[in-house]
């Protein structure tokens, strides 16, 4: 588990960054318990513009719609601990620990979790390489699917998404979906209202 790892304030000391570290132990942080989510909400300002946000329930885009109002005057706080929670998981990273993307999907939303997820790593100080790698060839391996899934390499298992933008100079770049291939079959785009796959450098 990544979060007793932590104190109370979501800060990391060197006894457990080491260990972790030294280890090579994997870790999913699921930044967005210790408020990571919330911060990429109000941080993507057109996020219920995008197009595939349609296929959400309405209930779903309500809460994200009022969220910055919920958090209102105590953005400061949540900007603090996340920052410590980032600086701890950016130190174990740099210990040696290999870090996946979590989401705690249902808690928060399907599907937009992860792309929260991944701007977190980002602002973690992983190297973008490292944060796409975080969702699909380092998660394949870790859960023994490496040999099938996770890479764009000839005889693998492929779902693959086009965007706009450069998702390893910024991750929101995710969103902005062009082109959706399922199985190497094109199954949406721009205007279908299409979900997001992943592939990999």
């Amino acid at each position: 588990g990544y979060s007793p790892k932590q104190s109370d304030l979501l800060a990391g000391y060197d006894d457990a960054i080491g260990l972790v570290g030294r280890s090579g132990a994997t870790v999913v942080p699921t930044l967005a318990v210790g408020g990571g989510f919330v911060d990429f909400v109000l941080g993507t300002p057109d996020l219920l513009t995008l197009p595939q946000l349609a296929l959400l329930p309405e209930a779903d885009r309500r809460n994200l719609a009022v969220l910055p109002a919920l958090v209102g005057n105590r953005r400061a706080l949540l900007a603090d601990a996340l920052g410590r929670a980032r600086a701890t998981l950016g130190a174990m990273h740099q210990a040696g620990a290999t870090v996946l993307a979590g989401t705690d999907a249902p808690i928060f939303t399907y599907g937009l979790s992860l792309h929260a997820e991944l701007a977190n790593l980002a602002a973690a100080g992983l190297p973008p390489a490292e944060v796409l790698r975080s969702a699909t060839g380092r998660a394949a391996d870790a859960v023994g699917a490496g040999a099938d899934l996770g890479y764009v390499a000839p005889g693998r298992l492929a779902d693959l998404l086009v965007v706009a933008g450069d998702p390893l100079a910024d991750p929101r770049d995710l969103l902005r979906v062009r082109l959706v291939l399922q199985a190497g079959r094109v199954v949406g785009g721009t205007g279908a209202g299409t979900g997001t796959g992943t592939g990999t450098p």
